[in-house]
This record gives structure tokens, sequence and C-alpha cells, in this order.
């Protein structure tokens, strides 16, 4: 079989597909920093007097503000706002996002594998070659307990677990670390200090990968099917890809 190996023997996928005999995929484009969803350095307080304006009934504490927000936009009841955050635009939906995030901040972090299922084109398989570095701008919902066959498998530095999922903030980046035959994307969340052409770690990035696949291949410890989700930093075009 050819293309590139891993030491496991496994052939990069990318290597199988010929994306120009796919369709076209679409990146979602840099927003610009006043409409990305991540709280900003110097302060929430205008944030918070927007959703205060646009929400009834909230919290004075900014804390319960922040916790209230992360709850609605759990619950399903920002319907739009992955969208905007993803699309750059403008809006309310960026104000309900910071304080979502800021309430997604105060919850431990969960250092593991996260994982979901997704069928990408396959020119967005050749697109993800090793290195390869992905920014979701909106939030990304993986599952905690779920076991991968295809789709995404992700070590999480930052993912904050709630429940059985395990939810990114806007603005997370990561690295492909390797993809298998079967159709398994391993991705390593970055650190601020890695993102933006930063030099690799490719000693951690191979840390990574093989705890990855050891996940992969240790027994299911559940039957529940990963949630679906999508390539972090795609244009999301399928319905119920994301919450």
């Amino acid at each position: 079989m050819r293309g590139e190996q891993w030491s496991g023997g496994f052939p990069l996928l990318s290597s199988l597909l010929d994306p120009r005999d796919a369709p076209a995929f679409t990146l979602q484009p840099t927003p610009d920093p006043i409409v990305r969803g991540r709280p900003p350095v110097d302060g929430m307080d205008a944030e918070r007097a927007e959703f205060r304006r646009t929400h009834h009934s909230c919290p004075e504490d900014d804390a319960e503000l922040d916790a209230l927000a992360l709850r609605l936009y759990l619950d399903g009841r920002a319907p739009g706002l992955d969208t905007g955050l993803r699309g750059g635009v403008p809006g309310p939906h960026v104000a309900f996002a910071r304080c979502a995030a800021a309430g997604l901040a105060r919850l431990a972090p969960h250092r593991g594998p996260a994982v979901a299922r997704c069928t990408p084109s396959a020119a967005e398989w050749g697109f993800c070659r090793l290195g390869t570095e992905l920014t979701e701008w909106g939030f990304l919902t993986l599952g905690a307990d779920s076991h991968p066959m295809s789709g995404l498998a992700v070590w999480s530095m930052s993912g904050r677990r709630i429940g059985d999922e395990v939810v990114f903030a806007p603005g997370t980046s990561f690295r492909v670390v390797g993809l298998r035959e079967r159709g398994l994307l391993l991705l390593r969340e970055l650190a601020a200090s890695e993102v933006g052409g930063a030099p690799a770690h490719a000693e951690l990035d191979d840390l990574t990968r093989r705890a990855l696949l050891r996940f992969a291949d240790a027994p299911s410890r559940t039957d529940q099917w990963p949630p679906p989700s999508h390539v972090p930093g795609f244009a999301v075009t399928e319905p119920g890809a994301h919450r």
C-alpha cells in the first residue's frame, strides 16, 4: 500500500485519497477580535451588560450570570450562536458567547481523550496532513466516555467536562498528530504559545498520537456512541453537526 507509514504500520489516510477528485471544502474565516467568543483581557463589563439587556431576571453576581449563560447555551437556548461565531459576524451572540465562555473557564479542565463521530469529505481528509493546525471559532462539544471507531479523537488540555461531554471554548486550536486508515483523525490541543506557526513539538505530538491510539484500541467500557460533531476549523454545513 502506497503512502507514508507510522511506526505502528498504519498508513496515512490522506495518502490514499486524491483531494482533486473530491468536492471543495471551506475553512472557517479568522474573525476580527471584536467578534470572537473568547472573553476579552480587559474585562467583561460590556458583555455582561449586553447579556442583561437581552435576558430578563439575570443575577447580579457576575459568576452566576456567566454560569447562567453557559447553562442556556448547553440547553440549546442560543440558536445561531456557533454559526455566528464561525462566520465572524457581529451581533448579540458575541456577548452571550463570551459570558458562556467565562462560565466555562471556571470549571475544572479535562486532560485526556475526547471523541466525536463525523464524516469529513475526501478533500477535508486530504487537507488534514500531519502537523496541520486547526482553529475552531465556535464552541466544540465532544464526548468524554464514548469510544471512537471513526471520526475524531482529541487530546484535551483545556476542555471542560460537563456530564458525559467535553466542551472547548471558542478559539481553541489543535494540531493533527495522526490519521488512521479507518477514518480516525487524531488531534492534540495546542497551548496558546504553540499557535500560529510556532515550532512543532514533535516528541509531544508523537506521545499524544500513541496515547490516543492506545485509547482507541482499548476495549470499550461503554456502549454509548460518540456525539456527532465536525472537524475543528471547517465550515459546518450538515444539520445537527454542532450544537
